[in-house]
């Protein structure tokens, strides 16, 4: 994993756990003052209507974070299948039909050895190690 990509996850983490402890947190926006002896709180209860803003903050941290995360997910699954060539990626979707090497070789006129080749490369630029994880995805 690249050093920016664990940056970025522990920002969103960061973010959404935030927003998670203001939203469930008690609202304190109503708290008048502290009393010095006894450790008194006195609530002034005229604000018990105000708006929770710790509430909206934190609804907005979240949110971000997730649509931060899944942006940045769906940007990293493009891009991985981007990298790959031309003739890669027509190799990527005749496996994704299901076609073995030989087949695929018949198909785009090259030999099997060419074919296996370019499933290597697959392999490696996309990080997996089998054709199901194509078939399936």
């Amino acid at each position: 994993m690249k050093s920016y990509t664990i940056f970025y996850f522990t920002i969103v983490i960061a973010m959404f756990v935030f927003g998670i402890y203001l939203i469930v947190s008690p609202d304190t926006s109503n708290i008048v003052s502290v009393g010095k002896e006894n450790m008194v709180v006195v609530i002034d209860t005229t604000k018990r209507n105000s708006f929770p803003v710790n509430k909206l903050i934190g609804s907005i941290f979240v949110l971000s974070a997730t649509v931060f995360a899944l942006y940045f997910l769906k940007k990293n699954s493009k891009t991985n299948r981007e990298k790959l060539t031309t003739q890669e990626q027509k190799i990527y979707e005749l496996i994704k039909a299901k076609y073995s090497n030989k087949e695929i070789a018949a198909e785009l006129y090259i030999s099997i050895s060419t074919v296996k080749t370019h499933v290597n490369n697959i392999y490696k630029k996309l990080g997996i190690s089998s054709r199901k994880q194509i078939v399936d995805n």
